[in-house]
């Protein structure tokens, strides 16, 4: 042929200044090139993450900590738990209306899975690393009536 240029393979080289992917990847498996560059990416991220030692790993299952807390702390030890976060639902946590709401000790507030849990978080080297997310609001306590 007139005008291209072969390498040293035999092939004809992509015209100059251009990249042309049909000369080394056969067409019925070109599809597959972003899955491939895809799953490396991947493959490369875990090796990133296990690289920075102050990387911490926290875990939210207030199901599975309540239902089997020896399981679930076993599996925060075995994987490496660096906090933990416990949803605190308020309708639970206060279902009728404290009579001195400012005092936690109020009989009226129920602390015993909450408390537990930060039990086992402090057995477990996790104190300091507690977070809480408040919602539900009760309905004694909303301005709407409905809880929310």
């Amino acid at each position: 042929m007139r005008g291209v240029v072969y390498g040293t393979m035999g092939l004809p080289l992509p015209a100059r200044g251009r990249f042309c992917m049909s000369l080394l990847i056969p067409r019925n498996i070109r599809h597959l090139v972003p899955v491939l560059v895809a799953c490396l990416t991947i493959l490369a991220l875990p090796a990133a993450a296990s690289a920075n030692a102050k990387l911490k790993i926290g875990f939210l299952d207030n199901a599975y900590a309540g239902g089997d807390p020896t399981a679930f702390w076993s599996d925060i030890d075995t994987l490496g738990g660096g906090f933990m976060r416990w949803d605190l639902q308020w309708k639970y946590i206060a279902p009728t209306a404290p009579t001195n709401p400012r005092n936690p000790s109020d009989p009226a507030y129920q602390w015993g899975a909450t408390d537990a849990f930060v039990r086992a978080a402090a057995e477990h080297g996790l104190q300091d690393n507690v977070m809480f997310t408040l919602w539900a609001t009760p309905r004694w306590a909303s301005s709407l009536g409905g809880g929310r």
